[in-house]
């Protein structure tokens, strides 16, 4: 019988945090699930340590020794998938119980997809040693407000709104998502079949966004805490000690073999040019041309120049757009940010009047303290899933 959930993890050299992810996930009281890990590592210290968990069968472990890509690890972890539903995890991230309550309540009601709200941050000890404002903190959790309320969203509005802004907003959009999303893995083979992957481009979030975007009918946004997203040092030594110039130099492309960078994009490495070129690349690979006409780059370009203005021979290059009409594109999205920028702070004002400030705790060591601190935090305030 194949379980209701599978909780993804494609995992490589971080084998401290994806241990005690493994530990804390299989201390939940509950068998209708399966946690799949999907490990590229330079060691088989992760392998041994799952030798040590034979006994518990929702565990479902399998290594694969470099060289193998990101994307390869990504599309290997959902191949080994056997759930109803999907989410997928980083290795330092945590999910609390409830994802089972609220995974049991989509598959009665025919929910093919769940993005729930972020509202729960926890940075590993070593993660605050690197950061300023907490590194007073011996491990930091931050639980921001919540209401609980669960809105069905139009998912062909919001994939129309992240090709308006060249797929830039994707964190502020209420779209199907994988990472720290729950979704329906018939919607995923259904794209699969057609393509013969899960995922390609650079940026999987981008990737998934878009794939998702043509088989989801029935999606709900869930303002309430069924995560933990975690920050470890990892990623943070990354930005702090490697200089990436050209987006080939990017981890994304490690072991990739031949990619096919978009023409239209500017060839400099930023996080707004890979989730750009992800965005052009997932249009490509699904053959929706009439969409991809629809990609507004001009936004992208904006973006490029504010942010990047050594680099603003090449972003005009790349735009095709002569000097006077580069210059009006920026004086309208300049107006039109700062219009938009007051309404919202008026809006957020206003939503905020009634709300409980964000809770802090410390000395909390790892995403199993995370996790229960965060249960317990629940519990003594009564708050729950309100369906």
């Amino acid at each position: 019988m194949k379980p209701l959930l599978s909780i993804l993890v494609a995992t490589r050299n971080r084998i401290p945090y994806c241990i005690n992810l493994i530990e804390a996930i299989l201390l939940f009281e509950y068998e209708n699930f399966e946690l799949v890990i999907q490990d590229n590592s330079d060691s088989q210290e992760l392998s041994k340590f799952a030798l040590t968990k034979t006994n518990d069968k929702r565990l479902v472990y399998n290594y694969t020794p470099p060289p193998f890509s990101s994307i390869d690890n990504f599309n290997e972890v959902l191949k080994l998938a056997s759930g109803d539903y999907v989410c997928l995890l980083g290795d330092d991230d945590g999910v609390l119980f409830e994802i089972f309550e609220l995974v049991e309540w989509a598959k009665q009601n025919n929910i093919q997809g769940i993005y729930p709200k972020f509202t729960v941050m926890y940075r590993w000890p070593d993660a605050c040693s690197l950061l300023p404002q907490y590194s007073k903190f011996n491990g930091n959790l931050e639980i921001f407000d919540f209401n609980g309320k669960i809105e069905y969203c139009n998912v062909k509005k919001n994939y129309n709104s992240l090709l308006d802004y060249s797929g830039l907003n994707l964190l502020n959009l209420k779209a199907p998502k994988l990472y720290h999303g729950i979704i329906k893995r018939s919607c995923i083979e259904d794209y699969k079949n057609k393509l013969g992957f899960y995922v390609g481009g650079l940026s999987p979030d981008i990737y998934f966004a878009v794939a998702l975007s043509q088989v989801i009918k029935t999606f709900v946004f869930i303002n309430y805490p069924i995560f933990v997203s975690g920050v470890c040092k990892v990623p943070i030594l990354e930005r702090m000690n490697v200089q990436i110039d050209l987006p080939h130099q990017a981890p994304h492309y490690r072991n990739r073999g031949q990619y096919e960078w978009s023409s239209k994009v500017p060839y400099f490495y930023s996080p707004e040019n890979i989730w750009s070129d992800s965005l052009i690349a997932a249009l490509k690979d699904l053959k929706l041309e009439s969409d991809s006409k629809k990609v507004n780059l001009n936004y992208l370009y904006h973006i490029l120049q504010n942010k990047y203005p050594e680099r603003i021979d090449e972003i005009r290059k790349v735009s095709k757009l002569n000097s006077t009409y580069f210059k009006y594109i920026s004086f309208f999205y300049t107006v039109n940010f700062k219009l938009k920028n007051s309404f919202n702070k008026v809006l957020n004002k206003l939503s905020n009047f009634n709300r409980k400030p964000n809770v802090n705790f410390d000395n909390i060591v790892d995403i199993k303290s995370a996790i229960d601190k965060t249960q317990f935090f629940l519990k003594e305030n009564n708050i729950k899933l309100n369906f």
